[in-house]
């Protein structure tokens, strides 16, 4: 009995305690939803265009030139990948980016005019050269033969009946090779040979002379430091041929700080060289990758790769006196910045 009521005082007292005590005071708050465990929405990888780029073969002034230019877009757009794609230079340049095999390349302004109207090296070949537009002009290219000192050459005509290597068979060095050759009506055997295994030839004597276009060119450069050369000189009379023979040729001199061993400039035929694009790459890649390459705060390191990159200047004018359009990013670019040559 005492136990029990021992038990009812307790409740009492504890109602007592709680009641003296009031209710305490409650901060009510809305909480917060509980953070989802979903994952995220994964973030898609920005696409990357590829973009190929038509040079020459190893060796080559076109294999040089855009192996400095591909990685410095890469490295300054990094939406784009351009590739030095190895080729047999000017003339499959041309047909690469006719045919949308190359997006770009680098050829002479004559094969622009020949591909866009189905004339000379692309006889009869329609409109496969109406695909081609143009960028910038890259640079003012000679075309000259190369020849060991002491041979005996002394002249152009004295390459009647010896073997001389003109590049791979489709280069702008045979195509120039093959024009001159036939309009001085000079009988010479032609060797197919890369650029680098041409120079390696000379050296060696397996052929008498190298027909070379672009200055300088890496392969002579680096044959000027092993063995003594000579730069042949083509005369008044016979630069009088060319030009009548190619509208596209005019003579200027090279000068004599080219290659190791020359004394003197010589004069030869000039032509100019070309960056062209096939119509179909976006607009706006090609506007971007001139916002690039044309940056004067960029020129210097494209020009310490390699030097004719100082040469690289917008020529709408000529270009489309050839009867190719220049390409709608290219217009844009100029356009945005003012540039109406």
């Amino acid at each position: 009995m005492l136990k029990r009521f021992s038990i009812i005082t307790l409740c009492i007292l504890l109602v007592l305690s709680f009641v003296g005590c009031g209710a305490p005071d409650i901060d009510v708050k809305k909480e917060a939803p509980p953070a989802s465990s979903a994952p995220a929405a994964p973030v898609a990888p920005t696409e990357i265009k590829q973009i190929s780029f038509g040079g020459s073969s190893p060796g080559g002034v076109y294999f040089y030139m855009i192996g400095v230019l591909a990685p410095f877009l890469n490295e300054k757009i990094p939406t784009i990948n351009v590739t030095n794609v190895s080729t047999a230079a000017s003339v499959a340049n041309a047909t690469g980016v006719a045919q949308g095999e190359l997006d770009f390349g680098l050829t002479y302004g004559s094969l622009v005019w020949e591909i866009w109207n189905a004339k000379g090296t692309y006889e009869g070949k329609g409109d496969l050269g109406k695909t081609v537009t143009g960028v910038v002009k890259a640079y003012e290219s000679p075309h000259y033969f190369v020849v060991l000192k002491g041979s005996g050459i002394k002249s152009v005509k004295d390459l009647a009946g010896k073997k001389v290597a003109v590049g791979p068979a489709g280069s702008g060095a045979q195509y120039n090779s093959d024009l001159i050759f036939k309009a001085l009506n000079i009988d010479a055997q032609q060797e197919f040979l890369s650029f680098a295994d041409a120079a390696y030839a000379l050296k060696e004597k397996r052929v008498a002379a190298v027909g070379q276009s672009g200055a300088p060119s890496g392969a002579v450069t680096e044959l000027a430091e092993t063995a003594e050369i000579e730069i042949l000189y083509f005369s008044d009379e016979e630069m009088d041929v060319l030009e009548k023979a190619s509208p596209f040729y005019y003579r200027s001199k090279l000068p004599k700080e080219t290659y190791k061993g020359m004394t003197e400039d010589v004069q030869m035929p000039y032509f100019s060289v070309y960056w062209i694009a096939n119509k179909n790459v976006p607009a706006d890649i090609v506007e971007q990758i001139l916002e690039v390459a044309l940056d004067p705060a960029n020129r210097p390191t494209l020009v310490e790769g390699y030097k004719l990159w100082a040469e690289m200047t917008p020529d709408s004018k000529n270009f489309e006196s050839l009867g190719a359009p220049i390409h709608p990013g290219a217009k844009a670019y100029f356009d945005k910045n003012g540039i109406t040559k």
